[in-house]
């Protein structure tokens, strides 16, 4: 996941045709509840590239390596897998930060060679990808290497590039929104996690010294915890020394290495047994982050989700597809744990009528029969969507395996989890997926756990809100 909230915008083209005159067509009545015809379904269910068995190996260091062979393939594609957490989730600044002085390492390695080196988050884990023409990856991967085995300690370069790093990633975040606040602190209460681990606050920047930032460097950045993919037209056996430069890089201390990648990477939330339903009598207090930031006041409700299969995961995001048609609706999946949030602005006048009208439309979603034509054409969009924009980012293989892992159960899941995917959303009919969201996405009635937070209210959206829930003030330090 990117540190920002960002929507994702489809678009579809329509294609004239023009030619020669013929009969006009007979109109024929359009039969909305009719089923998907199977043949198409089935070619949609196999949205994932045709992946060999991975060359999987881990090295003496402790590096889990993952090797996908593309004959075929244009460019070389090389992702570095770190875990964000360490039995509770990093600071975001002090994650960013750290990607951020690692990217700058990785660049300057490379001196002239042509490969783009950039970060992303997800859920659990960050992400340092290099993405370069295929005779470039010896060269790649010996420059991710040499980066990732050196210390901050006594390394003045490096303790540099983290304090300047640190300094312009606290410059961006004092455009913050009341939106992006909203959603930290909706999601913080949901996972059991700090405020700190889900926005960053540019007032608190300095209480991140060199000395967090090390050792938070030594403890994230340990091959015993990092999974490595690669996606090349070499095969692994005929570069068999790409590898030899992680061997220098060694873990400080006495740790576990787990011998899947999930294991590594996946974070497991705490129990947060203080949450309830919204709106109701003991139900969860609208929290109310004090800090300020830029934009009208937003609403922002979410709940975590029990996810443990591929059918319920399925679920979960064609009912995303289908709210968001209408509403501001957003969707994280990390194998069994999800998180689902919907946001609104608000205004003095409309906070109240805005939040009931969430309740409601949340409410009706599960006694609403939606046709399966509607669930296929949403389903349709989206897997199509992902598709394409594998295609846009170079086919980059890894990119999709990174996607694979957040929709698989057990590593040996990963390879064919897109596919699996698709074809569970697909295949739900229109009652499964009423029944699931009736039981799982009612603020009011169903089995989910709720958190919901207002940023940038005013004195009159507060007491407005006090008379329909208890309120609860979160400091910037929560």
């Amino acid at each position: 996941m990117t540190m920002r909230r960002r929507a994702l915008l489809w678009s579809a083209t329509a294609l004239t045709l023009a030619g020669c005159k013929r009969k006009k067509d007979a109109v024929v009545p359009e039969v909305w509840d009719e089923a998907p015809v199977p043949e198409r379904a089935e070619a949609l269910g196999k949205l994932a590239p045709p992946w060999p068995a991975p060359a999987r190996a881990t090295l003496d260091s402790g590096l889990l390596t993952y090797w996908l062979h593309d004959p075929g393939a244009t460019l070389a594609h090389v992702r570095l897998m770190l875990p964000d957490h360490d039995t509770d989730p990093f600071p975001a600044l002090v994650i960013r930060s750290i990607l951020g002085g690692l990217r700058k390492q990785v660049r300057r390695g490379l001196g002239r060679v042509g490969a783009h080196v950039s970060g992303s988050r997800r859920a659990g884990r960050v992400e340092l990808v290099l993405s370069g023409p295929t005779e470039a990856l010896p060269r790649m991967v010996s420059a991710l290497a040499l980066s990732v085995s050196r210390s901050p300690k006594g390394n003045r370069p490096l303790t540099q590039a983290l304090l300047q790093t640190r300094a312009r990633v606290a410059r961006d975040a004092a455009a913050r929104t009341t939106l992006e606040v909203a959603t930290a602190a909706t999601v913080g209460a949901l996972l059991g996690a700090s405020l700190d681990s889900q926005r960053i606050d540019p007032t608190r920047a300095e209480s991140f010294d060199i000395d967090v930032l090390a050792d938070a460097w030594s403890r994230l950045l340990d091959p015993r915890r990092c999974a490595l993919v690669i996606h090349a037209a070499q095969a692994p056996q005929t570069a068999p020394r790409v590898l030899a430069g992680f061997e220098r890089w060694s873990g400080s201390g006495r740790r576990e290495a787990p011998d899947s990648s999930l294991g590594r990477l996946r974070w497991t939330p705490k129990d947060v047994s203080a949450l309830g339903h919204v709106m109701t009598d003991g139900g969860s207090a609208l929290l109310l982050p004090a800090e300020k930031a830029a934009g009208s006041a937003h609403l922002v409700m979410g709940c975590r989700l029990d996810t443990p299969t591929v059918g319920d995961r399925a679920s979960a995001r064609l009912a995303q597809r289908l709210l968001g048609e209408s509403q501001d609706a957003r969707l994280a999946i990390a194998g069994p744990t999800s998180v689902f949030t919907v946001a609104t602005a608000v205004s003095d006048k409309s906070v109240e009528s805005r939040a009931q009208s969430l309740v409601e439309s949340l409410s009706a979603m599960g006694r609403t029969r939606s046709p399966s034509q509607r669930l296929f054409t949403a389903a349709q969009l989206w897997l199509g969507a992902r598709v394409v924009q594998a295609s846009l980012e170079g086919e980059d293989w890894t990119a999709l395996w990174s996607e694979s892992m957040d929709l698989a159960t057990t590593e040996a899941d990963i390879p064919r989890a897109l596919a699996a995917d698709a074809a569970a959303m697909l295949a739900l009919g229109p009652d499964p997926l009423a029944a699931w969201i009736a039981q799982q996405l009612d603020p009011r009635l169903g089995n989910a756990s709720w958190a919901w937070a207002l940023a940038g209210s005013t004195d009159k959206m507060q007491r407005a809100l006090s008379r329909m829930t208890k309120t609860r003030v979160i400091a910037p330090t929560a």
